[in-house]
């Protein structure tokens, strides 16, 4: 349960940035504010599905709870090893989430340190402790998180 809680916790950071990333810009610019919201659940969508789904523990032990019940809606992908293009599609996505909104975070740097807290406190909780016995050894982070249990 503990693991679920820090999943939970660390998505809602993550979301929690990218929201205050498309408020900042909304105040500014409605045009490119709406954007970035469509990029967001554009982008949510595809980390989903090119990751979440090929993962074996999606809908019985999935530590960040609400991806691995998405999955039950999406195509099944074969249960293997992560591609290379599984991780730049990921990587890419949260390039783009991330990197949109840095020139309008930048004219509010109170706005830009909480972006970034809420970020970086988010993904460590992932990398401590969700990917922390994660069942998903298909997964890079969670194998090399993992691999003194080998």
């Amino acid at each position: 349960m503990e693991n679920r809680f820090h999943g939970v916790v660390s998505l809602v950071l993550i979301a929690g940035a990218f929201l205050l990333g498309f408020l900042i810009i909304l105040k500014s610019n409605v045009f490119a504010g709406l954007l970035y919201g469509v990029l967001v659940l554009i982008g949510a969508f595809l980390i989903v599905y090119a990751f979440c789904t090929k993962c074996p523990i999606r809908t019985s032990g999935c530590r960040h709870v609400f991806p691995g019940q998405l999955t039950a809606w999406l195509p099944a992908r074969p249960q293997t090893a992560y591609t290379p293009v599984d991780y730049l599609a990921v990587g890419v996505v949260l390039i783009v989430l991330i990197g949109y909104p840095h020139p309008w975070l930048l004219e509010h740097i109170g706005s830009l340190l909480v972006f970034w807290f809420f970020l970086a406190v988010g993904l460590t909780e992932i990398v401590l402790f969700v990917c922390k016995g994660c069942g998903n050894l298909q997964c890079l982070v969670c194998k090399v998180r993992n691999s003194h249990r080998n």
